[in-house]
């Protein structure tokens, strides 16, 4: 039987406590994922792109929307099945929503550019909400507290994937799924939220 080394570490879980520090190791995302074969805890790095983030646990992401949740000082978390669902549509009746979102230019899949891509690269839904269906899978709730899963389809989804839901581990990192932050609105909502740009639909 093997040792078991998980550890937690700034209130984060890690699978071992051997992590690689930001250097040409981490530089890639194929570098970065040869890592975690390799068996490493984790990655640090501080490249910042446009594309979405990935290759985050469960953990780490409720750790993140926890975070900024007290730094913009409203507790945010991460969406449940529902509440996804509910974005996706959009506030539309027609049971074809999916293909309304395809013909329009709204989703990056198998048919489009195979690939992640850029945040905003596709057209937003009539939420204004970017890349909810493909691009990379959303890290969902079925509920405020049980299981959590992947939504949404990713790039290399098919059209009858795009709607699919698939069950995480906690520790799980896949290079196509990221996550969302979510929060409950309040009557304090019609005024601006700091750091966001004063937009509240931001």
């Amino acid at each position: 039987m093997a040792a078991d080394l998980s550890t937690t570490f700034t209130g984060l879980p890690f699978r071992n406590p051997f992590l690689l520090s930001s250097a040409p190791p981490t530089e890639s995302e194929s570098n970065i994922l040869r890592a975690f074969e390799a068996g490493w805890g984790g990655v640090v790095t501080k490249t910042i792109g446009l594309h979405p983030v990935v290759n985050v646990s469960v953990a780490a992401a409720e750790a993140y929307t926890r975070w900024l949740g007290r730094r913009l000082g409203r507790p945010l978390r991460l969406p449940t099945v529902d509440e996804w669902r509910e974005a996706a549509h959009a506030g539309r009746a027609d049971p074809d929503w999916l293909k309304d979102d395809l013909e329009r230019g709204r989703v990056n899949y198998r048919r489009t550019e195979w690939e992640l891509s850029a945040v905003g690269e596709f057209a937003a839904n009539p939420y204004g909400i970017v890349d909810l269906l493909g691009n990379a899978h959303d890290t969902c709730r079925l509920g405020a507290e049980v299981g959590v899963v992947a939504c949404g389809g990713a790039f290399w989804a098919t059209k009858a994937q795009l709607q699919d839901v698939q069950p995480l581990d906690d520790f799980e990192c896949r290079r196509d799924v990221g996550f969302r932050c979510a929060g409950d609105l309040t009557p304090a909502d019609d005024e601006p939220v700091p750091g966001l740009g004063g937009d509240r639909d931001a």
